[in-house]
């Protein structure tokens, strides 16, 4: 599909979407109040999962990467059907959003070892997957962390995670667009 003379593929889509629904929920962080968090949260984890498994549907990678991005959309969602049905104390919501974190990160990491194609996507979602396992990691070893600075990290995850969606979304529209190039496609 074209719009504006741009060729519009849901792969890089996916991802310039996943980066700016990132960083829209790290603004919003600052700007919460605390009882907001879990609803803003379990938003951004909902948002994040289907599209996540937009991405996987869409990806011309093979099956068991297309698996891995569709189970980090799963997790997302299953986290926040957990946070919209039940209220979690802060403790419980720590150690729920610093699993969510280092899981989603492992399965990215992984995902990112089986995409042969575009080396830079490759790339690109092995560091999203570290710095996601970095925050859930730091979530979990800050044992008295309060709620706003768990809300804070949250917000400065999902900024940087954000922005490295957007930039791996350029990447991949680069890539398509020379590969169409390459082919004789014009556009």
């Amino acid at each position: 599909m074209e719009v504006a003379g741009i060729h519009v593929s849901w792969r890089w889509v996916a991802l310039v979407l996943r980066g700016l629904v990132a960083i829209a929920a790290g603004i919003a962080a600052f700007e919460v109040s605390t009882g907001a968090a879990k609803t803003l949260m379990a938003a951004y984890f909902a948002a994040d999962g289907v599209l996540s498994l937009v991405l996987a549907v869409r990806l011309h990678v093979p099956f068991g990467s297309r698996l891995l991005v569709a189970a980090d959309g799963l997790v997302g969602l299953v986290v926040a059907v957990l946070l919209f049905a039940y209220a979690p104390g802060v403790p419980l919501l720590i150690l729920i959003v610093s699993l969510w974190a280092i899981a989603t990160g492992v399965l990215e990491f992984i995902a990112a070892v089986f995409i042969p194609r575009i080396s830079a996507l490759s790339w690109g979602i092995a560091l999203i997957g570290v710095a996601s396992c970095a925050a859930g990691i730091v979530m979990l070893d800050w044992t008295n962390l309060a709620e706003i600075g768990l809300l804070y990290l949250f917000a400065a995850y999902a900024i940087v995670a954000g922005l490295l969606f957007i930039a791996l979304g350029i990447v991949v529209a680069r890539a398509l667009r020379t590969a169409r190039s390459r082919n004789g496609i014009i556009g």
